[in-house]
Parts: structure tokens; C-alpha cells; sequence
């Protein structure tokens, strides 16, 4: 189970505010292929997300459902790719028939591509060393993500063995990383084309697991400073009123806390 806690706050065309947002999601994985290489083909399904948001006072819960998803890690644990999995037609009641208005799949699978696309690129930055390390070495990080409105970017940095600690009375390596992402993207949002331009810096500390084997905790704080144009959208009607366009200038800094809960029910099957 992951839990995911975070607190941003942006300033955008002068009016600031601050969002507090916390999530829980289960998950679900399964070794499905190793290949000669030593590449892993996981299936990972996800059950029982809840995401709440407050900020001024309001505060609102909503489910937080993702798609099944199939993701290729190499034998270092680096995410390769990921997609999602094809969603399970609907089944009518018992005793119903088949209805053709019967609601598909929630989300579009294009969507899904894009969405998943982008959150394994940036999981894929978090990468972990090719060879053996010892306290102090540091290896380099890049990796192509996708990003707002399906344009590719690409994340560098640094990571860095800083020690090894006990944490929550768990043995663990302790890995700081830094990353730098280019942001841009272009989208249609009310009418309006929005095209961004910027730079993200992202800076990681990581708790590993020596025992288990995987990530115990993530702490991070993401800066951010765009530039938003708004313009209006091409075909609109020439002899309507156009809105004006709009440039902001933003800046974010997002804190955020990753905790993952494992239930290990490995099978023998080979």
C-alpha cells in the first residue's frame, strides 16, 4: 500500500495559495516474465485510492482509480517502459442482457497511455545504480518522461549513496538525489490554447530496504517557475467576442512524503 502526503503552495499572477493533499492506494504486483537479460515483466493493479484535497477552508474526498498497468524493469530495478493493460469488458447483471449503452471503460486508453507514460518516466529518474556502490559514490540519472499535454521531456540529475541508517527499525540504504526537468507542454483548456515554459528542480531522499528489497519511504521537495500563455483557441468564431490572452508567471514549491506498507504473498510458482 502506498500513502503520499504533500503540501503546495503557488503564487500565480500575484495570488498566492497553498494545497494540502493526501492519498492511499493499494497495489497489487506480479512477476509475469524474466527474460535472458534479467528484465522483469510486472502487472501492477490497483485497488482502494482515495485522494483528499483542502485549501481555503474547503476540503473535498474523491476515489482515485488507475488503470492496471504492465511495467518492464531491468534487473537494477530501473523502470524501462510502461502501459496500461487492457480494461475487462463490462458485465451485465445476472439475468440482464447485454446492453449496447452500457458504459465502457472509464478513462480513454490514449489518456491512459499518456498518463502512465508520464508518472513511470518520472518513477524511471528515481534509477538506481548499475554497478556495485559504496557510501559516498554518486551516479548520474536521465531519463525521457512525458509531460502536461504529451510532449516528451527529459529529467537528469545526480544520485548519491550518503549511508546506510536504521529507519523505522529498518535497516536501510539512505540515497539523496537531485533532479532538473525542462517543462513544456500545450494544451486546449475552456476555449483557451495554454502553452507552458519553464524548469522543475526536484530534490530526493530516499529510504531503501536492504532486507525487503524495495523503496520504505521518499522524501522530496519539487521547485517550480513557469511561464503560462493563454491564447484563444484556433477555429474559434471570428465574429464572437475574443478573450484576451494571458501570460502568468508561476512558482510552486511542492513538499511531499511517500510511504509504502508492504504485504509480501510471494508465490512459489515458478
Amino acid at each position: 500500500s502506498f500513502t503520499l502526503s504533500a503540501e503546495t503552495e503557488e503564487t500565480a499572477g500575484g495570488r498566492a495559495q497553498t494545497l494540502l493533499s493526501h492519498g492511499s492506494l493499494d497495489c497489487t504486483q506480479e512477476i509475469v516474465e524474466v527474460d535472458a537479460q534479467g528484465h522483469l515483466k510486472v502487472h501492477m493493479r490497483f485497488r482502494n485510492g482515495l485522494l483528499t484535497s483542502s485549501s481555503g477552508g474547503h476540503s473535498v474526498r474523491f476515489p482515485l482509480r488507475l488503470p492496471a498497468a504492465e511495467v518492464l524493469f531491468d534487473r537494477t530495478g530501473n523502470v524501462l517502459s510502461a502501459e496500461p493493460l487492457p480494461e475487462p469488458e463490462p458485465v451485465p447483471p445476472p439475468g440482464e442482457r447485454p446492453d449496447a449503452e452500457m458504459p465502457g471503460p472509464a478513462t480513454d486508453s490514449a489518456a491512459q497511455a499518456q498518463a502512465f507514460a508520464g508518472l513511470f518516466g518520472h518513477l524511471s529518474a528515481l534509477g538506481f545504480p548499475d554497478r556495485e556502490v559504496q557510501v559516498g559514490d554518486s551516479w548520474s540519472l536521465s531519463s525521457n518522461l512525458i509531460q502536461t499535454g504529451g510532449e516528451p521531456g527529459t529529467a537528469t540529475g545526480v544520485s548519491r549513496l550518503t549511508g546506510v541508517e536504521q529507519r523505522k527499525g529498518i535497516q536501510c540504504a539512505v540515497i539523496q538525489s537531485r533532479l532538473e526537468v525542462p517543462l513544456s507542454g500545450a494544451q486546449q483548456l475552456l476555449g483557451m490554447s495554454a502553452s507552458t515554459r519553464g524548469k522543475s528542480t526536484t530534490t530526493l531522499t530516499a529510504y531503501f530496504d536492504l532486507a525487503g528489497g524495495h523503496l520504505l519511504e521518499l522524501l522530496g521537495t519539487e521547485r517550480s517557475l513557469r511561464t503560462i500563455r493563454l491564447t484563444p483557441a484556433p477555429g474559434q468564431d471570428a465574429q464572437a467576442p475574443q478573450p484576451a490572452s494571458v501570460t502568468l508567471e508561476c512558482e510552486c514549491t511542492a513538499t511531499f512524503t511517500m510511504l509504502l506498507g508492504s504485504t509480501d504473498t510471494r508465490s512459489a510458482t515458478p
